[in-house]
């Protein structure tokens, strides 16, 4: 299953006319069932809708009943090809991270996350 967020803050920005190293403002969170007990993303966001190239990117991720050993694999694209990843620590109920895009300018950038248990897929 798959969950497509996408940030208030840029409502219409598709229709306008391409901004300088602007981040592409949806999150896609590869997922998995839910039940009760089991520990998902509740939300994520950047700390702006739009960028200048050499920018970096401040993430925050809220994870509901985090544990110990769980991690976000995080990937990065552009046009649909893989530009990086990296793993972060997800234990707390709150996750931070940042990245820098590649420089090239006019460029949009779609982040896919994966909360994890070691292999198991969690959400």
């Amino acid at each position: 299953m798959f969950h497509l967020l996408n940030f208030p803050a840029l409502a219409g920005l598709a229709a306008r006319r391409p901004l300088a190293g602007r981040l592409l403002g949806a999150l896609l969170l590869a997922g998995a069932a839910r039940s009760a007990s089991a520990q998902y993303i509740i939300s994520s966001q950047t700390d702006k809708a739009r960028y200048t190239p050499g920018q970096a990117v401040a993430f925050n991720v809220a994870i509901d009943t985090p544990q110990p050993g769980q991690t976000l694999l995080v990937k990065y694209y552009q046009a649909g090809t893989l530009v990086g990843q990296q793993t972060v620590p997800a234990t707390l109920a709150t996750t931070n991270w940042s990245w820098t895009p590649p420089t090239t300018d006019y460029q949009g950038y779609l982040v896919g996350l994966t909360l994890q248990s070691g292999s198991t897929v969690l959400d």
